[in-house]
């Protein structure tokens, strides 16, 4: 028996399955951004262009709980100058979560807790379906680059 057959037929198999995965991935990444409200505030506040200019404080890798509860655990980068709050995701899971970028005009604060963490919800103007949770020490950060722009709610700060 000729072995190019097989192959031939494992090289389909794999990228067969290379193909299958790249699906799922894009498709699982566009229903977690429509389910989690990202889309809504993505069509509702399109990047300017003038905080990606380097302006600003850079919060990577930071964790965020948006609408349905749905958590973006250490995958979020967040910037934030005078003038607005950027939110984004690394290329590799990008898909479906275009940047955002809100003036600190747009946003409200409201004091909070999940179990035993402090955390800040914003919520927009635009989109007030769709909330954003931080942790309060993050938030305080937020507030702190903003120039003052973001008002935290009085709360207890984590320890």
């Amino acid at each position: 028996m000729d072995g190019t057959t097989d192959s031939g037929v494992s090289f389909v198999a794999v990228l067969g399955s290379l193909a299958m995965f790249v699906a799922i991935w894009f498709g699982s990444l566009h229903l977690v951004a429509r389910g989690s409200g990202w889309r809504r505030l993505a069509d509702a506040y399109p990047p300017s262009g003038v905080l990606g200019s380097g302006v600003g404080e850079s919060f990577r890798l930071r964790s965020i709980t948006m609408r349905s509860g749905l958590h973006y655990n250490l995958c979020v980068s967040l910037s934030a100058s005078p003038s607005a709050l950027r939110i984004s995701m690394p290329w590799i899971f990008s898909a479906g979560h275009a940047p955002i970028e809100i003036p600190w005009s747009e946003i409200r604060s409201e004091a909070g807790r999940v179990w035993w963490n402090p955390v800040v919800t914003l919520r927009f103007a635009r989109a007030p379906s769709v909330p954003v949770s931080v942790r309060r020490r993050l938030a305080a950060g937020l507030a702190r680059a903003s120039g003052g722009q973001l008002a935290l709610p009085p709360g207890r700060e984590a320890r």
